[in-house]
């Protein structure tokens, strides 16, 4: 995909996900970048959108046309409705840009949809110490012992509104991203899933779940074995 085509894509939605964009992002690490700071534009222009509706707004409304004077009804009941409808205009914008519209009815439908959200971290090359690494896991029972892999990229994420851990393992040709979640998502649970280019796996541990995706052409096939022996769980 050209660059001019790519931008005017992205330009118009930054959370578009189609194969074409994944595989350009994959391909060059600009377009990547370019992707990752349209979506977080886009995050600021939702949060200066996101205006808060009282409550009790309704209620004001009436009260305040109930309370009218008989000098300038007119007047105050056109400023209560214009604010009314500018923040209903308000919601609907947010809800539009944010996707409010869009569900998943399983724990690895979000997770696919995450993964692609999010592809750009693939290309991370950070490098974290063992101890960096277990602080950011002791929040959910688990931790690396010395045998640890390669991790190019560890964050907080958000599974709906659940807090979760998202790591990037470096494999020998492929990344394989990890989702580290609380069971209490209210996702259905499935223990196998996959798309057309990644298959994952989930494995229940305490009160976690273990979310692995892996690429379909990666020859490793026993990530989900390597990576439960990578961790040691703490029993609560």
């Amino acid at each position: 995909m050209d660059d001019l085509t790519f931008r005017k894509r992205i330009y118009a939605n930054p959370h578009d996900n189609a194969q074409d964009i994944i595989d350009a992002c994959n391909d060059d690490k600009a377009k990547a970048k370019f992707k990752c700071e349209m979506k977080k534009f886009d995050a600021k222009l939702n949060s200066a959108l996101n205006i808060k509706v009282p409550d009790n707004l309704a209620e004001r409304i009436l009260l305040s046309q109930s309370m009218d004077t008989q000098k300038s009804p007119k007047k105050h009941t056109k400023v209560y409705l214009a604010l009314a409808a500018s923040i209903l205009f308000c919601v609907g914008i947010v809800s539009t840009r944010m996707g409010l519209g869009n569900s998943f009815d399983t724990v690895g439908e979000y997770a696919l949809a995450h993964n692609a959200a999010e592809i750009v971290h693939s290309h991370d090359d950070n490098h974290y110490s063992l101890q960096q690494l277990n602080t950011k896991l002791s929040g959910y029972g688990a931790q690396f012992i010395n045998a640890f892999p390669k991790v190019s990229f560890a964050g907080t994420c958000y599974f709906g509104r659940i807090k979760s851990l998202h790591m990037v393992i470096q494999g020998d040709k492929y990344p394989v991203t990890i989702f580290l979640i609380p069971k209490e998502s209210g996702l259905e649970q499935t223990p196998y899933f996959s798309d057309q280019n990644y298959n994952g796996e989930s494995i229940e541990v305490n009160d976690n779940q273990l979310l692995i995706i892996t690429h379909k052409d990666d020859p490793n096939k026993s990530w989900a074995k390597e990576l439960s022996q990578s961790f040691q769980w703490t029993t609560f």
